[in-house]
């Protein structure tokens, strides 16, 4: 980390990896800090900020983003350097651990550059702050970690009469007035279960919940090697163990009793998983089997509108990774088998409307909750 003071900035420039959509949002990033007062210069001049917007979608492309920050460093020697974009988002650690990078934004806080900026250019701090600065890459989760903790506060206070002293970096509560205290429940222990994909909100999940709703667009590699991985740094973190966690989720299921029946719904299903598949936020679930590629290709024809072009891009063998095939008679079996040790509960994920008052349903329940 720079040990240098920061002084006011006046000059930006930009420089933008990967696809369409990062140079819109590079635009809509120039566009609010000119807002604020900055003036964008070409990349090849000095600046007194460069933001490298960057791409993931292939280990190539992670290099390219490699050479691109270490080229900025280079034109602009003491700027302050923003990483932001899809290799900020999936590796925030990695980005930081670069000795030219002073500032990481995850793609859900990009919005909140200029108010950033305007932090650590202002005068006012100096680089040995921005390792605060730093978590805005998971700011979303970190707000959501400390949401869950002052929410179990105000319940301890109303259960057990504990004085409300809640202090965080986000929200503060230390006041109880009577009319908003309903008393202690018979039952206080309530179960607190997010939904999460990638890896600092598995890792929270551990770390402060009772359980995670795992997204249906999963696969049991996926699960296995990049979900409970994560779930387990955050539960060794709070003393817990994996007995002391639930793993839940709704997924993705083709079943019919005839080929005809089976074949609809399998269309329906990749239409489904394409859907999912086309945002970048859940390219892990691709990337454990080598499929990121797969994103930008199903992404620009979500922008074209070809929704049954993006089908047609989910092959069989991709089908049967994310989703689980069989008849009425065998479709519980599977399910079991496919995510024993893995998850605590499922529920069918059927992107088709399946007939509610067929005799099939009760039976399927009954035989898979049996």
């Amino acid at each position: 980390m720079r040990a240098v003071e920061l002084t006011t900035a006046r000059t930006v420039s930009f420089a933008t990896l990967g696809c369409r959509l990062n140079q819109v949002d590079t635009q809509q990033l120039q566009t609010m800090l000119e807002a604020r007062g900055f003036t964008t210069v070409d990349f090849d001049e000095p600046a007194d900020v460069v933001v490298v917007n960057t791409c993931t979608v292939t280990a190539r492309a992670e290099f390219s983003d490699r050479q691109m920050i270490r080229r900025a460093a280079r034109v602009s020697p003491g700027a302050k350097l923003v990483v932001t974009g899809c290799w900020a988002q999936t590796s925030p650690g990695d980005v930081a651990a670069m000795g030219e990078v002073d500032l990481v934004v995850g793609n859900g806080d990009k919005d909140r550059l200029p108010d950033l900026l305007d932090r650590v250019v202002a005068g006012k701090t100096y680089v040995s702050d921005i390792a605060r600065a730093r978590t805005v890459e998971v700011a979303p989760v970190a707000r959501l970690r400390e949401f869950v903790l002052a929410m179990r506060a105000v319940w301890d206070c109303w259960q057990n009469g504990t004085k409300l002293a809640f202090k965080g970096q986000f929200y503060r509560f230390d006041l109880m007035t009577p009319f908003f205290n309903p008393g202690p429940i018979a039952e206080p222990k309530v179960p607190i279960y997010i939904a999460g994909v990638n890896h600092y909100m598995c890792r929270i999940a551990g770390e402060v919940c009772d359980g995670l709703h795992v997204h249906p667009f999963n696969s049991p590699k996926y699960l296995r090697e990049y979900v409970h991985p994560a779930v387990d740094e955050g539960l060794k973190t709070s003393g817990r163990k994996r007995a002391d966690f639930t793993y839940t989720t709704a997924s993705f299921a083709v079943v019919g009793d005839t080929e005809e029946e089976l074949a609809r719904n399998r269309q329906s299903v990749k239409q489904q998983i394409a859907f999912y598949a086309s945002t970048r936020t859940y390219e892990p679930v691709l990337a454990a089997h080598g499929w990121q590629d797969l994103t930008p290709a199903l992404h620009r024809k979500s922008v074209e509108g070809d929704w049954q072009g993006m089908a047609d891009l989910i092959t069989d063998e991709m089908l049967e990774t994310f989703a689980v095939t069989g008849t009425y008679d065998t479709i519980g079996r599977r399910l079991k088998e496919r995510y024993a040790g893995l998850l605590d509960s499922t529920a069918l994920y059927q992107p088709y409307q399946p007939g509610l008052d067929d005799p099939r349903l009760p039976r399927l329940v009954k035989e898979f909750n049996g």
